[in-house]
């Protein structure tokens, strides 16, 4: 432990009343940094004195008095940034929130004192805070001014933000950080706001300064820049995002799913709704979209991307080359096909006639769209089907009833008048002489091929004993 100072009670009074200044000093140490509550030196109360201590013993504090100019114009930078990071914070603190000008007020500037760490950081503390010397009033406070010294080496900040599309960044929230530690460790810094122009003034800064100015809270796009003597206004420059969204369709207005399509380089499959997103692109000025189907290059399109995301809805219209056929098939009720068979084909007001192949199919190609074609039996007129041509392949399948052929019946008995099975019967026609054979019931049959109408036809027969 180092004792930096000590008074008495004869010499200091307490500038807040009813409150132990260890609990204030435990609710300082609990609710800032590290870095910002060692500005304040720890306080241990005894009857008729108070001591303001520090707990290390290596740290070689001198008294700001003590200090050479440049020093004390490092040590005012340091007590200026320091005090009102900590009334902004306990500012917020219920418990000491009406004390915040009197915890920042000492006696004099004989209780500031500072050192250097092991790598040449300031580290400023203060004693006899809260306090005030008994001959004189209500003490000092350090951000009315106490530290008023020269500072040569400090100079005027003015940051003038932009988008990559040159607008200013009006009224925009970014984020400043003294130094680059953030980067590391991923701290939010403190919010800024720019006016109606884009313009932040940030007052005055040390030469040689380093600081960060972020558009997001995470850094995501930093901009780093070291103040300089002859340097007082920055320029800085965010890139602008937007984003679009493209709807691929045919020449029907239709949603086309599962396309694949190149949007400036890249490769997006539409959804089942026929769409691609691109949720971030950095926008300039005369940015375009180029699009093309991955398949067919030459298919393409050329669409402006706007800043307004909501302007950037683009529809891309393929052209398809459809097919629009009728396949016919004419068929026994059976399922049976039934071959070189002729219809009739009325389409768009003109009859022609057609013959199916041996399978009993007829294909129509190259129709016109939502155009009726009527198949019509070339035998049975009243037997037809109408089809509405859609795009693809259309069907058609037509039940044919073919005319029964004519046939003679002979049948044999014996002399009891029973059926004879099983007998070859020797028939002779104009046609020719031919043997049929009677069947279960004694008949065989003849069929229109084998004889001409009202023809008397011989049959004889053979019978063994």
């Amino acid at each position: 432990m180092k004792i930096l100072s000590s008074a008495s009670f004869s010499q200091i009074s307490f500038l807040i009343r009813g409150v132990n200044y260890k609990n204030i000093y435990a609710l300082l140490y609990q609710n800032l940094s590290s870095s910002d509550a060692s500005f304040f030196a720890k306080i241990e109360v005894r009857n008729n004195d108070a001591l303001w201590y520090v707990d290390s013993d290596t740290l070689k504090y001198k008294k700001y008095r003590d200090a050479s100019a440049d020093e004390k114009g490092e040590i005012a930078d340091c007590i200026e940034e320091k005090s009102a990071r900590i009334e902004a914070k306990i500012s917020d603190l219920k418990e000491i929130a009406a004390f915040v000008k009197s915890i920042l007020t000492i006696p004099s500037e004989d209780h500031i004192y500072y050192a250097y760490d092991s790598e040449n950081n300031l580290i400023v503390t203060m004693t006899q805070w809260g306090c005030k010397n008994v001959s004189e009033g209500t003490g000092v406070g350090l951000v009315g001014g106490l530290l008023n010294v020269p500072r040569s080496n400090k100079t005027d900040v003015n940051l003038f933000i932009k988008y990559t599309d040159e607008s200013p960044a009006a009224n925009e929230i970014f984020y400043f950080s003294f130094g680059d530690e953030h980067l590391v460790t991923g701290a939010p810094g403190n919010p800024i706001e720019t006016d109606s122009e884009g313009h932040k003034s940030l007052g005055k800064l040390k030469k040689g300064v380093i600081f960060t100015i972020a558009n997001q809270p995470d850094k995501s796009d930093c901009n780093r820049i070291v103040t300089v003597t002859e340097q007082s206004r920055y320029e800085l420059i965010f890139p602008f995002y937007t984003s679009y969204s493209v709807l691929v369709v045919n020449q029907f207005d239709e949603p086309i799913v599962n396309e694949k399509i190149i949007a400036n380089g890249q490769l997006f499959i539409t959804n089942d709704e026929g769409r691609f997103e691109v949720s971030k692109i950095e926008y300039f000025p005369d940015t375009f979209i180029e699009l093309s189907l991955a398949s067919d290059t030459d298919k393409n399109a050329r669409f402006a991307l706007q800043k307004n995301a909501e302007e950037n809805n683009f529809k891309f219209v393929l052209t398809a080359n459809y097919e629009y056929n009728l396949h016919i098939k004419t068929l026994l009720e059976s399922g049976e096909p039934v071959p070189n068979y002729k219809l009739q084909i009325e389409k768009e007001g003109v009859n022609a006639q057609y013959l199916t192949g041996e399978n009993g199919e007829l294909a129509l190609k190259d129709l016109t769209p939502d155009t009726e074609v009527t198949v019509i039996d070339w035998i049975n007129p009243e037997n037809k089907q109408t089809v509405t041509i859609q795009r693809g392949n259309n069907y058609c399948n037509l039940i044919i009833e073919l005319p029964k052929e004519k046939k003679v019946r002979i049948k044999l008995l014996d002399l009891e008048g029973k059926p004879m099975k099983g007998v070859a019967l020797n028939v002779k026609t104009k046609a020719g002489m031919f043997t049929e054979t009677t069947d279960l019931d004694g008949y065989i049959y003849l069929p229109a091929s084998k004889f001409s109408d009202k023809e008397k036809i011989k049959v004889d027969f053979s019978i063994k004993k």
